[in-house]
């Protein structure tokens, strides 16, 4: 997940506080790296560089992801304690929805495909069915 798209997943009402939070917390890049690592996921979280090895490995994994400042800042807050990282998965599926209906509609009004044609290269282009797409666009 881009740092954009999980700024325009913030715009819809189940969008996660913890998504919210962690966006405040470390920037919205850093945010993104982290969610989409370690989506759905509870993370312990190294109070600082050193202590036993497995925290040390923590915090190299960490930084590696997100950079030293930002995972400095998980640190201070969140260190020595287990971190649940948002998945943010019912937001991603209604702005694939989204996309779809938009992405279809763009199809049959300004290229001029058929309901059919349009189903199946939106299935393509999004890694679903021909029939999942008509079942999105009829749904509305």
């Amino acid at each position: 997940m881009t740092p954009d798209d999980l700024q325009a997943l913030r715009a819809y009402p189940h969008f996660p506080q913890g998504a919210s939070d962690l966006i405040e917390l470390v920037g919205l890049a850093a945010a993104a790296r982290l969610i989409t690592a370690f989506s759905g996921q509870v993370i312990p979280v190294p109070v600082a560089y050193g202590g036993t090895t497995q925290g040390r490995r923590n915090w190299e994994r960490i930084v590696h992801l997100i950079g030293e400042q930002a995972a400095g800042l998980l640190s201070v807050n969140y260190g020595g304690e287990k971190l649940y990282v948002p998945s943010c998965k019912i937001v991603m599926a209604q702005h694939k929805k989204e996309r779809i209906c938009a992405t279809f509609d763009h199809l049959i009004n300004e290229r001029a495909y058929s309901t059919n044609d349009a189903a199946f290269e939106v299935g393509l282009l999004f890694n679903c069915t021909g029939r999942y797409v008509e079942h999105i666009v009829n749904g509305r």
